[in-house]
């Protein structure tokens, strides 16, 4: 059996940083989501990020970024997803934004995927322009808006990075 491309255990991004996995308890990502974008427009509540983030789901792995040792965000990728992973969650506190550590991590998770896969999948809600143009920096195209998918009145873009630069390009 080969080990999963997101496995749970730490994985190295660079000398500063690295994923390491979110405990099942837990329990502040949730209420630090809650007051960032796009989850604050979306009325998103504490307990249901938390649910999001500690609920059982083989397909997702979830991930503190530690930047230095200092916990500097989460992200969370589906693999199996379509033809490659999709970045469900990326969410960098504010004292690491504007630091290239969000850049860091994307890299660090095309670098990973593009061994064994074509695409790599994120999605952005549409009032969040800081955010579509950071992946769209990064080579992401724009696939389809998704109006009222995770709340009335609010859609969500679909982008994809194909094809991954790497041996599966």
């Amino acid at each position: 059996m080969t080990e999963p491309l997101f496995p749970a255990a730490p994985l190295t991004i660079d000398p500063r940083t690295v994923l390491d996995p979110l405990a099942t308890d837990d329990r502040q990502w949730g209420a630090r989501l809650v007051g960032m974008e796009p989850w604050r427009t979306l009325g998103a509540t504490a307990d249901g990020l938390r649910r999001y983030l500690v609920r059982p789901d083989p397909a997702l792995a979830r991930y503190r970024i530690l930047r230095e040792a200092h916990e500097a965000g989460v992200v969370t990728i589906r693999h199996p997803w379509l033809a490659g992973p999709f970045v469900e969650l990326l969410a960098i506190a504010e004292p690491f934004r504007r630091m290239g550590l969000g850049r860091a991590v994307m890299r660090g998770i095309i670098s990973r995927s593009a061994a064994t896969n074509r695409n790599l999948w994120v999605s952005v809600s549409a009032s969040n322009p800081a955010a579509l143009a950071f992946y769209r920096h990064l080579g992401f195209g724009e696939l389809a808006v998704m109006p009222d998918l995770l709340q009335p009145g609010h859609g969500e873009i679909l982008l994809r990075l194909h094809p991954l630069p790497g041996p599966a390009a």
